[in-house]
């Protein structure tokens, strides 16, 4: 799979901004068919992309994430401030309290974002110094328990990944950066294959290729399957959604192209 400046939705909030992303879709059993409207049966194994996170999205995954109040945080709220990431909300110690804090993030691992805190308050006190003073890392005083996140000394270790609801996926977390405009991811895993393009220049485009196609009877071999936005915009691309994007659209099987090809053009999902 390749996808070119568009948006790839995994939830009904859950937007992914990708400047281009190249990936393979695996399904969970072999030899099984991907349907990417069942994102619990198949995995995305990103090669090489680089993606956007807004707010909104990191607020929607977090607060998912720490729903019901049983990892030893609960309502918290994500922001950014130009290059810092702002949470708020109430830790568990001895009764809940109230924490303002403020960190740049930076890759930690191929896995991990670290978010380095800069500024912290409990209770409305600032606290950052008194902990220095008195030698007091951040994770004698917050427990956090989950898979997605945890205190390491005075890090906060995030795992984007595992905060995404399926398809899982895998991928080698190569930089990080923060801006107003969201939390910038770039992956790679070292394995290179040589570039597919489309075959209709355009703008915004998903494209599916490789395996095979089985439409009733009809069995094609490494077919393309070019997805476009119907309105000749940014591409929406929902896994839950896909079947009401296409709804009505007209579906074309290009001539005189080397590959099989059909160019499929989706609707906004939002509208479909």
């Amino acid at each position: 799979m390749r996808l070119h400046r568009a948006d790839l939705w995994l939830g009904e909030d859950i937007r992914i901004g990708v400047t281009d992303l190249r990936a393979t879709l695996v399904p969970s059993a072999a030899d099984a068919p991907v349907r990417l409207d069942t994102p619990t049966h198949f995995g995305i194994s990103i090669h090489q992309g680089r993606v956007t996170l807004d707010s909104a999205t990191l607020q929607t995954l977090i607060q998912h994430y720490f729903a019901g109040g049983d990892r030893g945080m609960r309502d918290v709220q994500v922001a950014i401030a130009h290059d810092r990431l702002v949470i708020t909300g109430q830790f568990q110690r001895r009764g809940w309290v109230d924490f303002h804090l403020t960190g740049s993030v930076q890759r930690a691992d191929g896995r991990h974002l670290a978010l380095i805190p800069q500024t912290l308050s409990v209770n409305g006190q600032p606290a950052r110094a008194v902990m220095a003073a008195s030698n007091i890392r951040l994770a004698d005083v917050v427990s956090v328990r989950g898979p997605a996140i945890r205190i390491d000394g005075n890090r906060i270790l995030l795992d984007v990944l595992a905060l995404l609801p399926p398809p899982t996926i895998t991928a080698m977390l190569a930089t990080a950066t923060l801006d107003a405009r969201g939390l910038h991811l770039t992956f790679d895993d070292g394995h290179h294959e040589p570039q597919v393009e489309p075959a209709r220049t355009s703008r915004s485009y998903g494209l599916l290729y490789g395996g095979r196609l089985i439409i009733g009877p009809l069995h094609l071999a490494d077919p393309r399957i070019q997805l476009v936005a119907a309105d000749n915009d940014r591409l929406d691309l929902s896994l839950n959604h896909y079947r009401q994007q296409l709804d009505g659209q007209p579906m074309r099987l290009l001539p005189d192209v080397p590959h099989t090809t059909f160019l499929v053009p989706l609707a906004p999902w939002q509208s479909s």
